[in-house]
């Protein structure tokens, strides 16, 4: 089934983790109107996206950051840092 804009599932799992890991941050809109420059149809497919929703300017909206996707909650990972990996044999 294609999703509209109103039907896309969201999967809010990431929020159970705790504030530890994410911060609550709205989008910062642009100051001028969206427009759309370029549209992955495969990828439109791939998120099962209803055929021409590009076309609609809610479209260009939420996916600039313009207006919050139904039911959304924006949020910002925290960074955590990063692991690498260390050649044991070089540092004996």
């Amino acid at each position: 089934m294609p999703f509209s804009l109103k039907s896309i599932p969201l999967n809010l799992s990431f929020f159970s983790l705790g504030e530890e890991f994410l911060s609550i941050v709205p989008p910062t809109p642009f100051k001028t109107k969206p427009t759309l420059l370029h549209f992955n149809q495969s990828a439109a497919d791939l998120l099962s996206l209803a055929k021409n929703i590009e076309q609609e300017q809610e479209f260009v909206d939420v996916f600039s950051g313009r207006i919050p996707l139904q039911d959304a909650k924006p949020f910002a990972m925290l960074y955590a840092g990063h692991l690498t990996s260390l050649d044991i044999s070089t540092h004996s």
